[in-house]
């Protein structure tokens, strides 16, 4: 199964937030890594502007985590058609613009799972389910991806 990470795992797992978090961060995206999973794009501008901005990580510091994360992951763009699909997306879900980018992307690339804090926990979109690694009931899929 291949999965993509949204913004606020891979921020967790950089440390930022709780310990709770980052340790459960830390473990999705080790699984993610060596699953060969996704990063989209997306998620990229997303880490870059939340950790220089609301975290106050240097610029340089920020584009460094970034070059490690690209070297772990396949960071996939969206495509043009992606993008009519996202604003369907965002228009007939009432996703936020930048989600529905991320959810496509990953569905673009082929994975079955995204995991995501703050979407739609349980949402399936084109084989793509969304999983907030975080909650409190760990989702079935997110425990058959995390076991090894």
């Amino acid at each position: 199964m291949k999965a993509a990470l949204d913004t606020n795992v891979l921020i967790y797992a950089e440390g930022f937030g709780d310990a709770q978090r980052n340790g459960i961060a830390v473990s999705a995206v080790d699984a993610v890594s060596r699953l060969n999973g996704d990063l989209p794009a997306q998620v990229c501008a997303e880490f870059y502007f939340a950790t220089t901005r609301k975290f106050k990580l240097d610029r340089a510091q920020a584009v460094a985590r970034l070059q490690f994360w690209r070297t772990h992951l396949n960071v996939r763009a969206l495509s043009v058609k992606g993008l009519e699909d996202a604003l369907e997306l965002a228009r007939d879900n009432a996703f936020q613009i930048f989600d529905a980018i991320i959810l496509v992307t990953a569905s673009e690339g082929g994975c079955q799972l995204l995991l995501s804090e703050d979407m739609q926990d349980g949402f399936v979109y084109r084989g793509v389910t969304v999983v907030n690694p975080f909650a409190t009931k760990t989702h079935a899929l997110l425990k058959s991806y995390l076991a090894p």
